[in-house]
């Protein structure tokens, strides 16, 4: 809104213009070399971890194909109908798996295979439980009771941030 002058007539805003800003050349020459720097360190890095990773896959093509096939089969079966079996026995009767119990086989296979690769046991046996722990699968009463006690609990928990 523009200002009043002493008559009473309004008058128009001022416009106040920024002045254009200005790249020089050479500052626009370092700015793309500097991008295109990073563009190819990064690519580089990420060029090295795939090549570290098909090292891997190649080495382990046993553990490699279990792992994609069971992924594969525990994704898919939970939207396949009737997956029901029903036991001869009058106390089990009609057993069902339902996506819970498909991605705790899932995380069974994937722990195994983590074990089996010698990655160290207690760090992926705790991960497992966290992870089932978070999803819901399991409550934490049964997630911890294996330990004899809380101070138990305690002591490795502090074992390992130490």
């Amino acid at each position: 809104d523009g200002e009043m002058d002493r008559s009473g007539t309004r008058t128009a805003p001022a416009v106040v213009s920024k002045p254009p800003i200005v790249v020089s050349h050479a500052s626009a020459q370092h700015s793309q070399a500097v991008a295109s720097q990073a563009y190819h360190e990064l690519s580089a890095v990420t060029h090295a971890q795939i090549q570290v990773w098909i090292s891997i896959l190649k080495r382990r093509r046993i553990s490699t194909c279990i792992f994609i096939a069971g992924s594969l089969v525990c994704l898919i079966m939970p939207f396949v109908p009737s997956q029901c079996i029903t036991s001869d026995s009058p106390e089990i009767g009609e057993v069902c798996m339902e996506g819970d119990a498909w991605l705790t086989l899932w995380v069974t296979l994937v722990s195994l295979l983590l074990m089996a690769n010698d990655c160290a046991p207690d760090l992926v046996l705790l991960g497992t439980t966290t992870f089932l722990l978070l999803c819901k699968i399991i409550g934490q009463e049964e997630a911890w009771e294996g330990f004899s006690s809380d101070s138990i609990l305690a002591i490795g928990a502090l074992f390992v941030l130490a």
